[in-house]
């Protein structure tokens, strides 16, 4: 049976409304789906990104949403406020952010941003540089390999009923502060004020250095092991308040 015009014109309709409402609703549903960074505002990330061999630069906060993974290979990626704090970085409390050999920083060194981590984040041989109040983990969890923080306005991480695994990292320009938290800590080395600060929080700190800084306040409830770490000026070792603590003198290596 042969259409009409009138049919056939109907059909083509159909045929070419379906292909649209696909193009819309598919990037969506496809794993590893792109969607740049806006011209200007937030950049929103649904579902999973990725990207590599980048230059990113955000005019707004990158949010990770909910349910959401972001992930980074050799990327630039840049924050671009016009004050202190404006915009930032937020990992939504089911959101996840992977970056390997990539730099995370402010456009303008002049204008830091934040970073808030409620979610999940892995940072793999890079760089996170420029933050406004450090990397702040409330809930989340953090982990750090051969990684770079630096140049931080206060804290270089602070973590809140979160937990962090750090390992051949430098946090250098700030230092690690823990309220209600679990840290392990290995290889690394602090350089800043009052590099390891915990209250209520659990960590083992082993083959570490600290450098340059007040290394160690210690607040009550806090249980903290000390193994291989060594301080290059003990004058400036003290412990407030402490609760419980385990170290053995032995292991620890200090520098004069």
């Amino acid at each position: 049976m042969k259409m009409d015009a009138d049919q056939l014109r109907l059909t083509r309709i159909a045929i070419v409304f379906a292909i649209t409402v696909l193009l819309i609703i598919l990037p969506q549903h496809i794993p590893n789906a792109k969607a740049d960074p806006p011209p200007s505002g937030d950049w929103l990330v649904f579902g999973t990104e990725s990207y590599s061999d980048r230059i990113l630069l955000v005019n707004g906060s990158l949010i990770v949403t909910d349910m959401s993974r972001l992930n980074l290979d050799n990327v630039t990626l840049l924050i671009n406020s016009s004050f202190d704090g404006e915009y930032g970085i937020q990992i939504n409390s089911t959101g996840q952010l992977y970056a390997s050999n990539s730099l995370i920083t402010a456009y303008d060194a002049a204008n830091r941003f934040g970073f808030a981590v409620f979610g999940g984040i892995w940072l793999n041989s890079s760089e996170v540089s420029e933050l406004w109040d450090g990397i702040q983990v409330q809930g989340g969890n953090l982990t750090l390999n051969y990684t770079t923080v630096k140049n931080s306005r206060t804290y270089g991480i602070n973590i809140t009923n979160g937990q962090a695994s750090i390992g051949n990292s430098m946090i250098d320009g700030g230092n690690i502060s823990m309220h209600d938290s679990y840290a392990w800590i290995e290889n690394t080395t602090i350089n800043g004020a009052q590099s390891l600060y915990t209250n209520a929080s659990t960590v083992l700190m082993t083959n570490s250095t600290i450098e340059n800084n007040e290394p160690f306040g210690l607040e009550w409830g806090s249980h903290v092991t000390i193994l291989n770490v060594t301080v290059d000026d003990w004058d400036f070792f003290y412990v407030d308040y402490l609760g419980y603590n385990e170290s053995d003198p032995s292991k620890l290596v200090v520098q004069n």
